[in-house]
């Protein structure tokens, strides 16, 4: 029970019947799972960014997992039926190894006929 005087902290979606009656009608659970999660964190509908893995963690639960894939593919849908406007910014970090399939860490060198030296995996490498 709460108290009169009481007040609720956070922020809070707006949820109107006629939405949830048309998610409830046009959407998969995993979708309306998706749809509801990423509503209430912004509800003021400024955009945000999220990680469909992390989604998928906050979204399980001990007698359900949710995959990323399923994550994926409801947010894929979810665009596609006009229900949240999807933009897919790829980020990818790499790190370049100084071992890799042509090298090792004593180059290795041959002569051939002409007193030229050359390395032998850069001449047995295939040709992309």
């Amino acid at each position: 029970m709460t108290q009169p005087n009481s007040k609720i902290q956070g922020r809070f979606y707006p949820l109107k019947h006629e939405e949830w009656l048309k998610a409830c009608r046009e959407l998969t659970p995993a979708q309306r799972d998706v749809l509801y999660y990423i509503r209430t964190i912004d509800p003021y509908n400024q955009g945000i960014d999220i990680n469909a893995a992390e989604v998928a963690r906050q979204l399980s639960a001990p007698e359900r997992i949710v995959h990323r894939q399923t994550v994926s593919r409801a947010l894929k849908e979810l665009d596609a039926k006009g229900f949240i406007d999807l933009e897919l910014l790829l980020q990818v970090r790499t790190k370049v190894k100084p071992k890799g399939l042509w090298c090792n860490e004593t180059p290795e060198f041959i002569e051939d006929t002409n007193s030229v030296m050359m390395h032998p995996r850069y001449d047995d490498a295939p040709m992309v």
